[in-house]
Order: structure tokens, then C-alpha cells, then sequence
């Protein structure tokens, strides 16, 4: 699944909430595309519930198979996460990441964050789409609605390899990247923290303006 170009202040601390590896937000910032509130979550109909309707139009229709699994999945996850939107300068900016399955999308942030040499001081989010179609939006854990990115491990995002998420990041600048899942590699991962192990392209300067 791939998002296209369309689909895709210093740090106070915010009262009522701790925790999170990223700063807060300057007064008033707020999510671009915040009209776009998550779907609530819902209880859903039991998978094939629509058979006793259609089966007696298509008697065929023999088997309901059950839906996969959505158990966290285990292994080394390698994201290929590329700078993109206009804040890109130029394409070919990319960092290669071995990420354990479970550390939380809070820890991957970081972990992008330090690959390109940015300051954690600003508000982000990650959206994607889960298997079932459904978009899911995980936000900064100082944001005042979540659900937030401590709560949800990389292994557990239900992404299928090739898939990506959309990772935004600054509300005022809008750094975005394209955060893709490349292979899940078979075996207990060893890794404690997500590491990068291939790079291209100098990342940009998070703050240009202000150089002399």
C-alpha cells in the first residue's frame, strides 16, 4: 500500500500528561489534517455474517474462511524511511532501519528523528492503513487526543511487508517520510533499540533560516 503526494516552535511541556521521548508543542500548534479525526472504534460484524443472506442466491458458497490473525508479529523489521513532500529537497534521501518488533512507534519516531539528525522538538504522528482498510492515526504522546504512539508496538501495527506508513513530523515545517516496511527477518531479533544500517543522501537542515 503507498500513500501519494496528496494522501499524504520550541518545546513547552504540557500540563496533564507525561512521558514520551519527544518534547511538547509551542502553544497553538496543531496537526495538519486535523479535521480527519480516526474512525471510533466500533464492534465489528462477525467475519462472513452475510453468507445466511447470500447463500440462497449462491449455494456455491460453501466456506467462510477466518480473517488472519493480527497477533503482534516477531522478527527484525527493516523500514526503508525516505524524506518526501515539498520539504524534500531532492529525492534519494533515505535511511535504512533494523527496528525490533517490539518497541512502540514512539521509539521509532525517535529512532527517524536521529537518523537525519533532527531535534525531537515538535509535535509528529504516523497514519497508515491496517488490513482491513481501516486508517489509523497514532499521535505524539504530549498531543491532547490519541490514541498516542507509546501504545502500540512496531509488531503489533498489523503492516504487510511493502507497506508504509505516512510519518509527519513539525506542523509548522511538515517534515514527512515515507516509512516503508521492506522484510521482516525470520528469527528471535537481538536488537534492543532500532538501528540504522544503510544510508543515502545528506539529510537537510532542520532549521536553515536561522544560520547566519
Amino acid at each position: 500500500m503507498e500513500f501519494g503526494e496528496e494522501a499524504f516552535a520550541p518545546a513547552i511541556e504540557a500540563p496533564g500528561k507525561e512521558g514520551g521521548s519527544s518534547g511538547a508543542p509551542a502553544s497553538g500548534e496543531e496537526p495538519a489534517g486535523a479535521e480527519d479525526s480516526p474512525e471510533e472504534s466500533v464492534p465489528e460484524p462477525d467475519f462472513g455474517f452475510l453468507r445466511p443472506v447470500f447463500h440462497p442466491y449462491f449455494p456455491e458458497w460453501q466456506t467462510v474462511y477466518a480473517r488472519p490473525s493480527s497477533a503482534a508479529r516477531s522478527g527484525t523489521n527493516i523500514f526503508k524511511v525516505a524524506l518526501t513532500g515539498w520539504r524534500a529537497p531532492a529525492a534519494g534521501i533515505w535511511r535504512r532501519l533494523a527496528v525490533p518488533p517490539d518497541v512502540s512507534l514512539d521509539w521509532l519516531a525517535g529512532a527517524i528523528l536521529d537518523a537525519f539528525e533532527f531535534d525531537s522538538d515538535h509535535l509528529y504522528d504516523f497514519q497508515y492503513r491496517d488490513q482491513r482498510g481501516r486508517r489509523r492515526v497514532y499521535n505524539h504522546p504530549y498531543s491532547e487526543e490519541g490514541p498516542w504512539t507509546p501504545e502500540i508496538a512496531v509488531g503489533e501495527t498489523e503492516l504487510a511487508v511493502k507497506d508504509a506508513m505516512r510519518f509527519t513530523f513539525d506542523y509548522g515545517d511538515n517534515w514527512q517520510f515515507d516509512v516503508r516496511l521492506e522484510r521482516i527477518e525470520d528469527g528471535v531479533c537481538r536488537l534492543k533499540n532500532p538501528k540504522v544500517i544503510e544510508s543515502a543522501g545528506k539529510a537537510p537542515e532542520q532549521y536553515p533560516q536561522y544560520e547566519e
